[in-house]
């Protein structure tokens, strides 16, 4: 082979393997030759990811999506706890309704007790964590080592008359987070329920 020869079948493996890299690229990025962006570099470790947001708060979000809302989100991260005011991850569902919507289903219970939906999906009441008050309530349900507080409220206040006054709006906050065990237990605690703040 002359020198000239080699040359191009050099220039042509040189073509094959870059042909090779940029293939490998667009079929491992969805279409573009750069690398996709959530992926990890070499050297960085791996974003944290919540198994308590990725399983268990999009339960809670469908639970709540047939019920006519003026407002209702999800989202994954850091959440200062409606029980005890501390910060934890994990990931947090905010529901907010109106009497003057049409209900096009009733709002869901989540307690965890025994025959209920909750329960029978392996959800239990996490002992010690619960309060009621006028017009809200707060309560916490376990499963596996996920806690999840259930926050509801319905404001009410005493009327002139002596009679009870309920806001028209229902708003509910899920948070669900890992490790369950971590969670202070305050004394003398009970559990609350949402039917009687809906209807």
């Amino acid at each position: 082979m002359t020198r000239p020869d080699q040359r191009a079948l050099l220039i042509l493996a040189v073509v094959g393997v870059v042909s090779v890299v940029f293939l490998y690229f667009e079929l491992t990025s969805g279409g573009s030759a750069q690398p996709a962006e959530d992926s990890v570099s070499i050297g960085e470790s791996e974003p944290e990811r919540s198994v308590a947001g990725e399983q268990h708060c999009e339960y809670f979000f469908s639970a709540l999506q047939p019920v006519s809302h003026t407002s209702l989100s999800v989202h994954d991260g850091a959440f200062v706890s409606e029980w005890d005011g501390s910060e934890y991850r994990g990931c947090e569902v905010q529901f907010e309704t109106h009497d003057s919507l049409p209900r096009t289903a009733p709002v869901p219970d989540f307690d965890a007790l025994p025959d209920s939906e909750m329960y029978r999906v392996g959800w239990r009441m996490s002992e010690g964590i619960g309060a009621d008050g006028a017009g809200s309530g707060i309560f916490g349900i376990e499963k596996d080592s996920v806690l999840c507080i259930v926050r509801w409220a319905r404001p009410a206040y005493l009327a002139d008359d002596g009679g009870i006054v309920k806001s028209e709006t229902f708003s509910m906050t899920i948070q669900c987070r890992t490790d369950a065990g971590a969670q202070p237990q305050p004394e003398n605690s009970q559990r609350s329920s949402v039917d009687s703040a809906v209807d």
